[in-house]
């Protein structure tokens, strides 16, 4: 009886060694950072050369969880070195290994590489506009009594990985683009690229817009023509930009207004075929740019604007966008940039207008809104889920910024 239990021990551990070996991959340090390096180390062989400036969108868990992870043989933490060493010596063939060859020579270079601010690491919105088949989404945005807008249209600062393109038909607004202010008015366009930081705000109650937003990735072919080397490819890898603003009375205005307004009507009126002749449409307004020798690089646009100030503010929202149900200290908001906390309230508060704390303060508070109105959870819950620990301070402070009770603002805000 006990050679058979004997027996069957043996059977099941080869069983379950065979199971490991099929089902585990090994791995040198954490999967995030080192996915992320395997991504980097296959992309660098595509393109044949070490790139010398590497931009890398991540999903919110993949930035969470890398951020202060080590990578082994380094003595540094986080993802900038895995992203350079994944570069500089990383072998895709190698899988989660991709960085088992690390020298110290190399990790010297890596630091080397991410000192010149060579590397951008940037939240990717997991926002999509329209469908799988038809990603292209046509918006309209009216204001006044009626509308969600009674008194202005204001959409606060934020950015995303699609473009969008703006035709103001009624009134005028104040655009804040990448820390930069810009009027617009009746008749003017306004394009945004991916990642720009930006602000609208309408001048008054009587205001009308209409905006496009696409995947600039839908414009990509396989088939590589002047095109899609000179003008598309360096659009959708974020090489070079589109102006943003475009005011009447210019030339280049007279060229896109009529192909916009084209645009907005086949895009709203969604006939037989109106996707394509969309896709086309949005080729032929980034052709008339491109014609027009307006298209600039990366480098000669950021040369104009704080890029560094913006990547931080952008460092330090994501961080509380996605970790506002935790506890969150103001060092640990200074640690993503990182910097002093001193420095990190002097600039947040030149861009958002108030402490990082507040502005932490005040997405909770919108984050409970949208509980208190869309689920039956008690308050208590809710104002745990918004990272309160104290069911007290979470109505005090409530009371302060919506002017009413938690149970006072489900009352009447619940949906019917």
């Amino acid at each position: 009886m006990k050679h058979k239990i004997r027996l069957m021990d043996t059977l099941e551990r080869t069983k379950i060694l065979k199971l490991i070996q099929q089902e585990v991959i090994p791995a040198i340090g954490c999967t995030e950072p080192i996915s992320v390096a395997l991504c980097t180390a296959k992309a660098t062989e595509i393109l044949g050369t070490i790139p010398e400036k590497i931009t890398v969108y991540l999903s919110a868990n993949i930035l969470k969880n890398a951020m202060g992870v080590g990578i082994p043989g380094t003595g540094m933490i986080g993802l900038p070195i895995a992203i350079a060493l994944g570069a500089l010596i990383g072998k895709s063939e190698y899988q989660l290994e991709v960085l088992k060859e690390c020298t110290h020579e190399a990790v010297k270079r890596g630091e080397k590489m991410i000192n010149t601010k060579s590397i951008s690491i940037s939240l990717k919105e997991n926002i999509h506009y329209g469908t799988k088949e038809h990603p292209i989404s046509r918006l309209h945005f009216d204001t006044g009594a009626g509308t969600p807008y009674p008194e202005y249209f204001f959409v606060a600062r934020h950015w995303h990985h699609y473009m969008e393109i703006l035709y103001i038909e009624k009134g005028s607004f104040e655009f804040e683009i990448n820390l930069q202010s810009f009027t617009l008015s009746q008749g003017d366009i306004c394009i945004l690229n991916p990642g720009d930081l930006h602000q609208i705000k309408g001048n008054s109650s009587d205001t009308k817009h209409n905006v496009i937003l696409f995947d600039p990735c839908i414009l990509d072919f396989s088939y590589e023509d002047e095109m899609q080397e000179k003008c598309i490819r360096p659009l959708i890898n974020q090489l070079a930009l589109l102006p943003n603003i475009y005011h009447c009375g210019s030339s280049i205005h007279a060229a896109l207004s009529p192909k916009i307004k084209t645009l907005m009507d086949t895009a709203a009126e969604m006939d037989s075929g109106w996707y394509m002749t969309s896709k086309l449409l949005i080729l032929d307004i980034i052709s008339s740019i491109y014609t027009a020798n307006l298209m600039q690089s990366v480098q000669n646009a950021h040369a104009q604007t704080n890029q560094k100030k913006i990547q931080n503010y952008k460092s330090v929202i994501s961080y509380m966008e996605h970790n506002y149900n935790q506890p969150i200290t103001l060092q640990a908001l200074a640690d993503t940039i990182p910097c002093n906390s001193q420095y990190l309230c002097r600039f947040f508060k030149d861009i958002a207008g108030v402490s990082p704390i507040q502005f932490l303060l005040n997405y909770r508070i919108q984050k409970a809104c949208i509980l208190l109105e869309t689920t039956n959870n008690p308050v208590l819950d809710i104002a745990l889920d918004c990272g309160f620990e104290n069911v007290s301070y979470f109505i005090r402070k409530f009371k302060e910024i919506m002017c009413c009770t938690p149970k006072a603002y489900r009352n009447n805000h619940t949906q019917r």
